[in-house]
């Protein structure tokens, strides 16, 4: 395929003169030209089967915002194009777009950013520097970014952001939880954001180069960043094929051991008040942007299934009950026509079930494409959780309990649905992906609104509006290449050209007249 360099109409603050003054009208944020709304379909190179695989160029806009004069074009000298190296599926090579604002938008934005602090939480963090609110600047900037540049639905762009201070850090709440100090945050919009001054992330750590903060971001530190960040968050690959069905039938097995004690005894959450099934089933819906129906079953252990007791006692939960459930996976699913078949199984535990390394795992059957998850929440476990909360004398080589502080020690049970079942919809975790072949693993994206990412568990329990782009894309993708080279493949394509990945999924499943 053709590799066309994509040419943005950029606007750079401060850099419009008087001698200039067609070009500054030009760069005037507030009401986007014809030239940029026009500017990504002209970038496009279309989309096209090559074997096994899609290709298509997809545009990742990158928004500088507050940074000095001269900086976008020098990120855009370090920038190269950068395509996902996958066997099947979407290929997609990654286009960067770099956009500033004028100097309207940004002496708005300053002082609107006056009015975005956050008292924060230094008792419980030990974080005495000013703190920042993650999700008012989110929502700030979901409503006015494209007043810079219109980024079409169905992309996730990329902010990089200096708001001024040093030795500050952001605080960034979910839906059951927070999370504090942060430097990276986001995705509850399609977009990540990153400010590479801010304070230490004690959740990702400092083992990377974009992991510390800086006095001044070069060009070199924010392309680096933004190359991981279009691997392993924007355009990352799913861990299989996902579903081209545009209706899935959930079935959520809590498995409940009659011999756990802790409610009980020490008041703790009983099995009746773990799930939350209608928010689970509208966090799927949103994730999709389907019909999504999700069930519950209730199995007493033993009494009412000894087999499955006794096969959920089994190391980590895994092989025995996976297998199991996969040979009698009708006896436990609850079928809506024709739609995706879903199983996730929890076990609410009790003193015997022995904690490993890990609490839940997810797979596809391979005689039968079947999507199951296990997971098993053990007594001791729930008892650490519930009652210590910050874990600093139960620990594990996962560091699966040392959540920190701001988590819901409550939400065990529905961040592991939410969890698992985004693996059966083909969702890696959000640290890892793959880019010119080469496997990329960075934990800076895990601290966003994302229930698939280790330190935002208990804290989010829904699923990123990234990871929504993703699916969509990728379904379209597989959808494209069940076709045969027909005038519906060639639509199809011609929706994914122009980023419209639903669109594109409708047109290759829609049977012909």
């Amino acid at each position: 395929m053709k590799n066309t360099p994509l040419v943005g109409v950029r606007c750079r603050q401060l850099l419009c003169v008087a001698a200039m003054l067609s070009a500054l009208v030009a760069c005037n944020a507030q009401e986007p030209s014809q030239a940029r709304d026009l500017g990504l379909q002209a970038r496009s190179t279309g989309a096209e089967v090559d074997g096994d695989v899609v290709r298509m160029d997809v545009p990742v806009p990158i928004f500088l915002v507050g940074f000095e004069p001269g900086l976008a074009a020098a990120l855009e000298d370090q920038l190269r194009p950068m395509t996902q190296t996958v066997s099947s599926g979407l290929a997609p090579t990654a286009r960067y777009t770099v956009h500033v604002p004028d100097q309207r938008w940004q002496s708005d934005f300053d002082a609107f950013l006056k009015g975005a602090e956050h008292p924060g939480h230094p008792d419980e963090t030990g974080f005495t520097g000013q703190v920042l609110d993650g999700n008012v600047i989110e929502a700030y900037l979901d409503q006015n970014l494209e007043k810079i540049f219109p980024v079409p639905e169905g992309l996730t762009s990329l902010v990089v952001l200096d708001a001024g201070l040093r030795g500050h850090a952001y605080h960034y709440a979910g839906n059951v939880g927070w999370r504090e100090p942060v430097r990276s945050f986001g995705e509850a919009t399609p977009r990540i954001i990153w400010d590479p001054h801010a304070a230490v992330d004690p959740w990702v750590g400092t083992s990377l180069p974009h992991h510390v903060p800086v006095d001044m971001a070069s060009p070199e530190l924010i392309a680096s960043w933004a190359e991981r960040a279009v691997a392993i968050r924007a355009l990352q690959a799913p861990i299989w094929p996902p579903t081209t069905k545009s209706c899935h039938a959930i079935t959520v097995l809590l498995a409940v051991r009659n011999t756990s004690l802790t409610p009980a005894l020490l008041g703790l959450q009983s099995w009746e008040e773990t799930l939350d099934i209608p928010h689970l089933q509208n966090t799927f819906e949103e994730l999709l942007k389907d019909d999504v129906f999700v069930d519950l079953v209730v199995r007493q252990l033993p009494l009412e299934d000894p087999v499955l007791d006794l096969v959920t006692r089994e190391n980590n939960a895994r092989v025995a009950t996976a297998t199991y459930l996969d040979l009698n996976f009708d006896s436990y699913h609850v079928p809506h026509g024709d739609c995706e078949p879903y199983l996730s199984l929890v076990v609410f535990g009790d003193l015997v079930d022995q904690r490993t390394s890990s609490n839940g795992n997810a797979q596809i059957s391979l005689v039968n494409g079947r999507r199951i998850s296990t997971s098993l929440v053990a007594e001791n476990v729930r008892l650490m959780s519930e009652v210590v909360g910050y874990n600093e004398l139960y620990d594990e080589s996962t560091n699966f309990e040392r959540v920190g502080p701001g988590a819901d020690p409550l939400e065990w049970f529905n961040w592991l649905i939410a969890h698992e079942t985004g693996h059966l919809f083909s969702l890696p975790h959000p640290n890892t992906g793959t880019g010119e072949g080469t496997s990329y693993s960075d934990t800076a994206f895990e601290s966003t609104w994302n229930a698939m990412g280790y330190q935002m568990r208990r804290i989010v329990t829904e699923m990123s509006a990234v990871d929504s782009n993703n699916v969509a894309r990728n379904q379209a993708a597989y959808a494209v290449l069940a076709l045969p080279d027909s005038p519906q493949r060639d639509a199809a394509l011609q929706a994914m050209a122009n980023y419209r990945w639903r669109e594109a999924l409708d047109l290759a499943t829609r049977t012909p007249d």
